[in-house]
């Protein structure tokens, strides 16, 4: 399948060729110039042909979506029942948030809170640090700001508020200072955690430190023996991806959040098929084993129900 990066350098092709081919014929023999438009036509029935490659593969992808779309739901319906999951957001894509929050409610979980890491980390000074260590002096104290600072909230989606309380005391001062949106639930502790990730060409994020935020926040939430289980996802079209971070931080990943097929992944991840899911080069399974494996039972069994039937006509 022809990736869209390829229609843009077609395209940028084209037009280079347009451009020399009005600078130069204009001070060459008419039979050069004629020549020069002949290759630019060439050139623009190439582009054609690509777009129109595109368009019949989009097409089919439209298809195929609208396929999985009806197929999947009952593959994720009562997986996670009875199950709460906290959702993470530490990159600008708040639709993969929300996919994956769909993808929770139709396996029959809920989503207890979502909570967005906000670009404010990006502007903090070493003064404005210690300045919020100052608001949680119970808090444990590094020489690294980004740990103190998420540090809180890795603690309420642990261990739950105190009792009797909306929300952890900290995580009212992380909101106060803009580094954290919140809603939902904090009382209750969580055992599932999705972290969506990823970042758009024009972001007012950092990559670099939202990938040491992420790794810093994943070994937060699974170290000092607990038993979370985090999965980190993220759009398949993302320019700026997290999938990396994430697969160095011993994580299950899902490398297309936005499709029916990285809803299922998603779900089945959170179940406890731990892998590296989706559609990149970087992916190691497409669906869940489990899924496979019921793949291949129906198929076995239908074609011993095949050669019955065909036996019992003989």
């Amino acid at each position: 399948m022809i990736d869209i990066r390829y229609h843009f350098i077609s395209l940028m092709a084209v037009f280079l060729a347009l451009a020399l081919g009005i600078v130069i014929g204009s001070s060459m023999a008419p039979s050069t110039s004629s020549k020069l438009v002949d290759a630019v036509k060439h050139q623009n029935e190439r582009v054609d042909a690509v777009l129109a490659e595109y368009d019949r593969d989009h097409a089919v992808l439209g298809r195929l979506e609208q396929a999985l779309s009806t197929i999947i739901p009952p593959l994720m319906q009562g997986r996670l029942d009875g199950h709460g999951v906290a959702i993470i957001q530490t990159g600008d894509q708040p639709e993969s948030a929300k996919a994956a929050a769909d993808a929770v409610v139709a396996a029959g979980g809920t989503v207890l809170s979502t909570t967005i890491l906000t670009p404010a980390f990006d502007e903090l000074s070493d003064e404005d640090v210690n300045q919020i260590r100052a608001e949680m002096p119970e808090q444990p104290s590094s020489d690294d700001g980004d740990i103190d600072l998420i540090r809180p909230l890795a603690a309420a989606l642990r261990q739950g508020a105190p009792d009797g309380a909306q929300t952890d005391t900290y995580l009212s001062v992380l909101r106060r200072e803009r580094l954290i949106t919140m809603a939902g639930d904090y009382t209750r502790p969580v055992t599932l955690v999705v972290i969506v990730g990823g970042a758009r060409v024009d972001t007012d994020l950092s990559p670099e430190r939202m990938a040491n935020r992420e790794t810093t926040l994943i070994n937060l939430l699974t170290g000092n023996g607990s038993h979370m289980t985090v999965v980190g996802g993220e759009a398949q079209g993302v320019v700026n991806s997290s999938i990396a971070t994430f697969r160095n931080a011993g994580i299950a990943t899902v490398d297309c959040l936005d499709r029916s097929i990285g809803k299922l992944d998603l779900v089945y991840a959170l179940g406890g098929d731990r892998a590296n899911y989706g559609v990149r080069t970087t992916a190691d399974r497409l669906l869940p084993s489990s899924v496979e494996a019921g793949l291949t039972v129906v198929h076995v069994h239908s074609s011993d129900a095949s050669a019955t039937a065909a036996s019992s006509a003989r």
